[in-house]
């Protein structure tokens, strides 16, 4: 029961901030959608079936769980992350709405994948994000998922505007300080200071750099097996 009435408010409170991000949504759209496409005298405007690709990690709902930071779980709900908006959405009612408050989330579980929501740096601002934890130990390694929105090279395009995958990028998290992105080799032995020199040799000897996921995820188990 209380997991059934935590998903309604879950709904309640999505409906109430569903306005703001349709206005959110609508603000993206009036920016990149309402441009004007000329052909000579011809005048049209863009429409969502004007925009190849996608902003989903997938574009299926994926029947998922989330624990909230207060303890309450709420189980088998359909939830896709959007990758554009940095939002996790579900379905109800035959419209896609964003989960609200996800700072209250503490992790969610998606078919096996786990995501955490929480600051970071981007830009030289704190903001607020969703990340793919692919270790979880006393060190975090976090995988952020991104896509933008860019013009169509090809003017013979179907799509005048194309979402577009970006490579991941990776971040470091200890304990409860910020999640911070891994940028270099040099700069990686840094975020993991203070550091023995078996964990740098380590580092050096299987040249990790700052997009090697598998390489990575060993840093993390070694770190893990050497931790005193």
């Amino acid at each position: 029961m209380r997991t059934c009435i935590v998903f309604m408010a879950l709904i309640i409170y999505s409906i109430n901030v569903l306005a703001q991000n349709e206005r959110n949504l609508k603000k993206i759209q009036d920016k990149v959608m309402s441009e004007n496409m000329h052909n000579g005298n011809t005048q049209r405007y863009l429409s969502p079936s004007d925009i190849g690709g996608s902003p989903y990690l997938r574009t299926d709902f994926q029947k998922s769980y989330i624990l909230k930071t207060n303890g309450t779980e709420i189980k088998d709900i359909p939830l896709r992350l959007n990758m554009y908006r940095n939002t996790m959405e579900f379905c109800k009612d035959g419209k896609i709405l964003e989960i609200a408050f996800p700072t209250e989330i503490q992790r969610i579980n998606m078919s096996g994948d786990i995501f955490i929501y929480a600051r970071f740096m981007s830009r030289n601002k704190i903001t607020h994000g969703y990340f793919q934890v692919l270790y979880d130990g006393d060190y975090k390694l976090l995988k952020k998922h991104n896509v933008i929105l860019k013009p169509t090279d090809s003017s013979s395009s179907k799509d005048s505007l194309h979402f577009v995958a970006q490579k991941a990028q990776y971040y470091l998290k200890h304990g409860d300080s910020m999640p911070r992105l891994i940028i270099s080799r040099k700069q990686l032995i840094k975020l993991l200071q203070p550091v023995h020199q078996p964990v740098i040799d380590f580092i050096n000897t299987i040249k990790i750099n700052a997009t090697d996921e598998p390489k990575l995820i060993l840093l993390m188990k070694f770190l893990e097996e050497n931790e005193n």
